[in-house]
């Protein structure tokens, strides 16, 4: 099962590289080679990913979950986010499924590389703590990739807490990520429907009168007016 945890431990995996100064010549030459940008055009694909979704308690399918799988360009020694080769998102059917189809190949000119963690696949349902995976190896990917999490089932537990925890946490592992999707590139039109629920949620809990408030569509549209165009107006049209 995946919380928060495993949200900052992925952020360590593809940005820690804070042992550099104590390394040896050997490990910090080896490190410097891995952290060079790629220039031109790379052509990648991937397979298909099917997997479940449970409740971590109960163990039953959870329908409507919002699943978002990316595929993140890194540059440099810091491992920056450039952009995304690949973003998809899919919604938990009744028996707690989701597929993403296979893709590619496609021709990616970005700066920078993907690793082999990728996908990143983050979960998020309303009421709950985020959930997902990603690979276990933390190296260039291979021109061909495949997700580890392909079959398997994720465990959600439900977020015991106060309205304004939840916020808090969901400020702390969701948000920062929706809004580099966002800044690099601008991909809302690949992942419509957990912006959507995400705006829902917002309203929901503004209801509740927290301290804090998550972004909605509007908030959203407004800070990545230049990048993206009218955000809000996109989800508004989609279905429920």
């Amino acid at each position: 099962m995946v919380d928060g945890r495993f949200f900052s431990e992925y952020r360590r995996a593809v940005a820690g590289l804070s042992f550099i100064a104590r390394a040896t010549p050997a490990i910090l030459f080896a490190t410097v080679v891995a952290g060079c940008d790629w220039y031109g055009t790379r052509s990648f694909s991937a397979d298909a990913i099917t997997a479940y979704v449970v409740d971590a308690d109960t163990g039953e399918p959870i329908a409507g979950a919002n699943v978002l799988a990316t595929w993140v360009m890194k540059s440099g020694l810091e491992n920056n986010t450039t952009n995304y080769a690949m973003v998809m998102e899919a919604v938990s059917d009744s028996s707690g499924k989701f597929t993403f189809p296979a893709w590619g190949p496609k021709n990616v000119s970005a700066r920078g590389q993907i690793t082999d963690l990728a996908p990143l696949i983050t979960i998020f349902k309303s009421g709950y703590r985020l959930g997902g995976g990603a690979n276990r190896i933390d190296k260039p990917a291979p021109f061909h990739m495949s997700s580890e999490w392909d079959g398997k089932t994720f465990k959600l537990n439900r977020f015991e807490g106060t309205a304004d925890q939840y916020t808090d946490y969901l400020e702390s592992y969701l948000i920062g990520d929706i809004e580099s999707l966002l800044r690099n590139g601008c991909h809302a039109m690949s992942f419509l429907q957990f912006l959507r629920a995400l705006d829902v949620l917002s309203k929901e809990l503004r209801t509740q009168q927290v301290h804090r408030r998550l972004p909605d569509a509007q908030s959203l549209s407004d800070s990545f007016a230049n990048r993206c165009g009218p955000i809000a107006q996109y989800i508004r049209q989609v279905r429920p």
